[in-house]
């Protein structure tokens, strides 16, 4: 069974730095933003559209995004590191990829 979570949030994530995007670059205006938590997150972000990655790696947390909502999904148990990860690609989309 999932729970959704709206809120808003600033994280500060120490394990690394970005400079973010000028607000005109950005994917979202004003967003809200949804926790899902999942017991089985691979399962949950594959099926919401994400690449299955192979054996060799884990699906620590996914996002679907439009210009005004965001659903992070992340296990029921997650860090810091991903929660902030996911909430980057609120904002500035797909950033790695």
């Amino acid at each position: 069974m999932m729970k959704g979570y709206v809120f808003v949030v600033l994280l500060l994530v120490g394990c690394s730095t970005f400079t973010a995007k000028p607000y005109e670059e950005r994917v979202t205006e004003a967003t809200i933003v949804t926790w899902l938590t999942f017991d089985d997150i691979e399962k949950e972000c594959i099926k919401a559209g994400s690449k299955d990655p192979g054996p060799l790696r884990n699906i620590l947390g996914c996002v679907r995004y439009s210009a005004k909502t965001c659903r992070i999904y992340t296990g029921k148990t997650t860090t810091m590191e991903t929660l902030g990860h996911e909430l980057r690609h609120c904002f500035e989309g797909k950033f790695h990829e």
